[in-house]
This record gives C-alpha cells, sequence and structure tokens, in this order.
C-alpha cells in the first residue's frame, strides 16, 4: 500500500529532510535469499539490551538459525561474555545457546556497521533475515547526538539487506513516534498510517526513531521484504515477572516511579492508565511474523487492549502492603526533586527525576492505536497480549522484592 505523503505545510527542518532520504543506490535488485521463512543464519542488533535478550530466546527456541550479533566489544570473547552476562541477568540463558551464537564485532554508528567492504558483503551473503532492535535509547541527548546510531545505522541495515541477496528486515521502532500534536489524542491511528511531522516531538530518541521508521517505510515503497513492529512501553516478562531496572544500564520509568513511591510513602494521584505489553508478546510476536510473507510491507501495533488504570496500581500496592498517602502530582514530584537533591546524582530518585522531565512521561497523551493487522496476521498462533491485571502486575512486584529493588513487606506493614 503506497504511504500518504508527510503534510508538505509542516515545516520539517532542513536537516531531517535530509537524513529522510534513503541512498538511491539502494535497490532490491538480488534474488530473494532461500530459506528466509526457515533461515540457517540470522542478524540481530540490539542481542544485549532487554527485548534483545528475549529475541535471542525466542531464536533459540522457534528457528534452527545461528545469531549473528554485533556487538562494540573489543574481543569477541568479550563480546559472548557480555551477552551472557545480560542473557543471565534477565533469567534467559541456556548454555546451548552458545553453539548458535557469533559476535560481529562493529558500530551501529559507523559506515557499514564498522565492518570492512569486504566483511560487510561476506555477512550479507550469510544471512538470510535481519532483526534491527539496536538503538541508543536515551531521552536526554539531542537529535544530532543520537542519530549516527539510531538513523545512520537504520540506514546501513537498509543497506545489508539489499546487498547480495534480498533478506527480510524487522524493525523495531516505537508508538512514541506518534505523541505529537501531529496526531490528536481523539484520532484513531491505523497501523499503515504514516508518521506525522510536528515541533512537539521534542525527545531528541524520539525524533530519531521517527526518522528510521520513516527510512524503513521508504525501503518498503523500494520492494525490500521490511515489516515494521511499534510496541508501546514495554514491561517485563509476563511468566517470571522479569523486568528492566537497570541491567543494561537503562531503566524504565514506571519501574523507578513505583520504586520512588514506594520508598517515599508518597503516591502521585494521577487520572493516566498505565500503557505496557509484556516483553515475551513483544518477542514471540515479532519472531513469529519474521515467518510470514504477509508480514511484509506491513506495520504492526503492539498495545495491550486491558490496560491497568493508575488507581488500580494503588489499590494494589496498598494490598501488597505497602503504606502510602495519595497526594498531587506536583507535591510528589516536588518531595521527588527534594529527595533527588540529598542523594547522590546516581542515585534512583535522581534517575527518577531525570525520566520525568523527559518528554514521553506516563502523563503524555496517547491516541487510541488499531491493531487489526496483527490480530490477522497472530491469529491462530496462540500469541496473545495477556491483560495487565493485578496478577501480572503483582508477578512484576515479587520481582522487585525478589531482587531487593522494592523492600519487602514487614510484619507490621501488612
Amino acid at each position: 500500500m503506497p504511504r500518504r505523503p508527510i503534510d508538505n505545510a509542516i515545516d520539517i527542518p532542513a536537516q531531517l529532510c535530509d537524513d529522510l532520504q534513503l541512498d538511491p543506490a539502494i535497490q532490491p535488485s538480488a534474488p530473494l535469499a532461500e530459506q528466509w521463512d526457515d533461515p540457517t543464519a540470522v542478524f540481530l542488533t540490539g542481542a544485549t539490551g532487554f527485548l534483545g535478550a528475549y529475541l535471542v530466546q525466542e531464536l533459540m527456541a522457534r528457528t534452527g538459525a545461528t545469531v549473528y550479533y554485533l556487538s562494540r566489544q573489543a574481543t569477541p570473547q568479550e563480546a559472548t561474555d557480555r551477552l551472557v552476562q545480560q542473557l543471565r541477568g534477565y533469567q534467559v540463558w541456556q548454555d546451548e545457546f552458545l553453539a548458535r551464537l557469533v559476535p560481529v564485532l562493529g558500530d551501529l554508528a559507523q559506515p557499514r556497521l564498522g565492518l570492512s567492504e569486504s566483511d560487510f558483503a561476506e555477512l550479507a551473503g550469510r544471512v538470510q533475515v535481519l532483526y534491527h532492535n539496536g538503538s541508543w535509547v536515551n531521552n536526554v541527548h539531542d537529535y544530532a547526538r543520537l542519530k549516527p546510531t539510531n538513523v545512520n545505522g537504520t540506514h546501513e541495515l537498509v543497506r545489508l539487506a539489499a546487498l547480495r541477496q534480498t533478506k527480510p528486515l524487522h524493525f523495531i521502532s516505537s508508538m512514541a513516534i506518534f505523541f505529537s500534536a501531529a496526531h490528536p489524542p481523539t484520532t484513531p491511528i491505523g497501523e499503515d498510517a504514516v508518521p506525522g511531522y510536528s515541533h512537539t516531538l521534542r525527545s531528541g530518541y524520539t525524533l530519531s526513531k521517527w526518522v528510521a521508521d520513516h527510512l524503513m517505510q521508504a525501503a518498503q515503497e523500494r520492494g525490500l521484504p521490511v515489516a515494521i513492529y511499534r510496541p508501546v512501553r514495554v514491561g517485563g516478562h509476563s511468566q517470571t515477572g522479569v523486568s528492566k531496572v537497570g541491567q543494561d544500564g537503562s531503566f524504565d520509568l514506571l519501574n523507578a516511579l513505583i520504586k520512588g513511591s514506594v520508598e517515599l510513602g508518597l503516591y502521585p494521584e494521577l487520572d493516566v492508565e498505565i500503557p505496557l505489553v509484556p516483553v515475551d508478546y513483544v518477542s514471540s510476536s515479532v519472531v513469529h511474523l519474521a515467518s510470514q510473507q504477509n508480514s511484509w510491507g506491513k506495520a504492526f501495533h503492539l498495545v495491550n487492549r486491558r490496560p491497568m488504570h493508575w488507581a488500580e496500581l494503588y489499590d494494589l500496592l496498598c494490598r501488597s502492603g505497602y503504606r502510602l498517602e495519595k497526594i498531587s502530582y506536583g507535591e510528589w514530584l516536588r518531595a521527588v526533586k527534594r529527595r533527588a537533591a540529598s542523594l547522590p546524582p546516581r542515585s534512583s530518585f535522581a534517575v527518577l527525576h531525570l525520566l520525568l522531565t523527559t518528554p514521553n512521561n506516563l502523563q503524555v497523551q496517547r491516541p487510541p492505536f488499531v491493531t487489526e493487522q496483527i490480530e490477522e496476521c497472530l491469529s491462530g498462533s496462540g500469541i496473545v497480549c495477556p491483560p495487565l491485571d493485578g496478577a501480572l502486575m503483582g508477578r512484576y512486584l515479587s520481582y522487585f522484592q525478589q531482587i531487593g529493588y522494592l523492600p519487602p513487606i514487614s510484619p507490621k506493614q501488612s
């Protein structure tokens, strides 16, 4: 389906207009890779991140492919050690994975991913499917700082997809690219919708993902077999409760907010729903859809049709034994700021205060998202997004207590 053009009435900065242009030399003229639907080798970026760890697990479980993964480590052994450490931290490591994991030493921010021309071409001829999950997730840095990794790196993945053999490319985008004045919060967003531009796209990270998403749509228009996946906030594993709490150096706002509220004994009053999809729903959906040709040329919205309201989380925390006083958001934010000022710069409260000042916080108004395509393509697979109810959130809280992220409930509290 041809894309709707970006509204020309919107004044897109010249730099962004240049960055939106896909290299004319990238053309899918090579034959389609054999065995793309049952690959013997795939390439993955972002393997050591939270979602990346579960993509590795799914690829190990659902395919027989060797996974070539991009790593910025200096040596193959350091790359292996780093990946094993991360997968252990997310409780997905199995020793038998090792024989099917091959590090590719490089860097998303470099031309040809930091590889020599011959090594880049050799990789292009070896793998049959690409999964582009890697990005520099940082809500503080501006677009210029993040562009080499998040935009130029995406460009290089498209180049790799078209080289030697045409390979399906599966790109992890973000629903945050629609969180701007270009998309009113009352207007449903279809999966084929083109993310509009607005100056209210203030986060450099979100802007870099917006450009990368457009590059992938441009690749689709050229005939490359590209699928785009746009999840909302990715939460912990639905069965184990394992969640992102800084294992890879990044933090989740919701988890940090829960921790901060419990430690303060104060809970902010908000009239919002918690937009969260479990990480295993996202990873299993992506790997399953990668085996289907009818995924090509499409974008998929990964959202939770049964979210939890903010007030329900308060009730759950209180039932769990935590004593929390409800106060206005403004008062609560001032309390966070005061606590952060009294602690070291890298404390959990300092991180929380920083996350709360970023544009894509929990109070951002989000338009409703249509999910017809993903529901149709997942039909019969058994893959469904579990509701964010008391049982699921309870697993997350139990995990937080188990690892010491939240304090245990004392007998007096309970």
